[in-house]
């Protein structure tokens, strides 16, 4: 079942608009970044403060976490901290005209490197144990880059979205050449989440130069290649998250606080639940092992945590 079981500020002392959350994999703690740069790390379920920092400049766009840090991603900079605010190593971008968008640790690497996507197109390695990215990027999409997941399968390689609404499957072993690509949504990605060798998006359509939402959620095969396996009807699905029990079960959740938690092969099955609040935006969604899931308001700087 799905129920709200809480909603409270990040920090009353200084609200601020929430722009990513993840649930830590191993501790009964949540992360978030802010619009201003900022890094919390909260215990779940009070949502009670445990650290603040200031890590980046400027907005923070993505979360990925590792065994026991995160590593937050702005337009300018890639940081690697620890949940109590000690940051281990970070990169700055240097090249005019670029910024980051996301970032991934790279496949087969024991956590040591990472792969950053720049909105014009281009993936950079970060070393994290000599803290040093590489000088020479690599172009992989043209129509620029939104997203970076990973790791797909067993292969080794990342899922990248493109702001043209494309997904890639890029590999280390040929250099993050794509080796496998379609045109998922027409407008644009606007979330992307893999669970072993499936890959699901959630878009916007683009017609006669109007956007729209995409009304359907996305789900690939890419064992091979990258393969169409499942609709799954969804109003206005922003935000995608895997159980992280259920393998076939994906939680989409829209803008407007309308969540579905569904089976993308059985969407007759599918649960859905709205959480009210009529002032909010939500823009991020994150699944816990223990089974609840946690969403952030956009124009607010309040957090509000559900139970599935």
């Amino acid at each position: 079942w799905l129920g709200e079981l809480l909603a409270v500020p990040l920090d009353p002392r200084f609200p601020e608009p929430v722009t990513t959350v993840q649930f830590d994999h191993h501790y009964e703690a949540l992360w978030a970044g802010t619009e201003s740069g900022m890094l919390y790390t909260v215990q779940c379920p009070m949502l009670s403060r445990f650290a603040s920092w200031q890590a980046h400049p400027s907005a923070v766009l993505d979360l990925a976490l590792l065994s026991d840090c995160a590593v937050s991603v702005s337009s300018s900079r890639v940081a690697l901290s620890t949940n109590g605010g000690y940051t281990r190593a970070a990169a700055n971008l240097v090249e005019e005209g670029e910024s980051w968008v996301s970032a991934v640790v790279e496949p087969s690497t024991g956590s040591s490197r990472l792969l950053i996507a720049g909105s014009s197109g281009h993936v950079y390695t970060h070393d994290l144990i000599t803290n040093k990215v590489a000088k020479q990027p690599v172009a992989i999409a043209g129509d620029g880059l939104s997203l970076l997941r990973g790791p797909v399968g067993h292969r080794g390689a990342v899922a990248a979205a493109t702001a043209a609404g494309r997904v890639l499957l890029i590999d280390s072993r040929t250099k993050w050449q794509s080796s496998s690509t379609t045109l998922a949504h027409t407008g644009g990605v606007s979330s992307m989440e893999v669970q072993g060798d499936l890959v699901a998006t959630a878009g916007l359509n683009k017609r006669l130069g109007q956007v729209t939402p995409d009304n359907m959620v996305k789900v690939f095969d890419c064992r091979s290649a990258i393969h169409p396996l499942f609709t799954l009807p969804c109003a206005a699905p922003g935000m995608l998250s895997w159980h992280p029990i259920n393998s076939m079960c994906l939680l989409c959740a829209s803008p407007s606080g309308l969540f579905m938690l569904a089976d993308p092969s059985n969407p007759t099955t599918a649960e859905t639940y709205q959480v009210t609040a009529p002032t909010c935006l939500f823009i991020g969604v994150s699944m816990q092992p223990c089974i609840t899931y946690h969403v952030t308001a956009a124009n607010t700087p309040h957090t509000v945590l559900s139970h599935l």
